[in-house]
């Protein structure tokens, strides 16, 4: 059975559609919740962006998922470059200083 995405984090999503201020707390709190009502414990892939969504605070919820997980599962991160091209190591550690690449 697939994991449930709990509410709050819909909420997040709505947040960040409409341009409100999100706080690493926010993040912290949906993740927190995601992972406390899931079930995970095999693997994980996070399919994320890549710098030129930056401001999409991406970047955040990513590395927050990363940490939250990583005890739990086997966490993979893959870049979504699109028809952009690859991320430098520096982009990657600007957007996502939390997870090793």
């Amino acid at each position: 059975m697939p994991t449930q995405i709990p509410k709050s984090a819909f909420r997040l999503i709505k947040n960040v559609m409409i341009k409100e201020n999100i706080t690493q707390n926010d993040i912290k709190n949906v993740v927190k919740e995601f992972v406390e009502t899931s079930d995970i414990t095999d693997k994980i892939l996070l399919v994320c962006p890549d710098i030129t969504r930056y401001h999409s605070h991406a970047g955040e919820i990513a590395c927050a998922l990363y940490e939250a997980l990583k005890e739990k599962a086997d966490v993979t991160v893959m870049i979504a470059l699109g028809t952009h091209e690859g991320m430098t190591r520096a982009e990657a550690e600007k957007m996502y200083p939390t997870i090793p690449f």
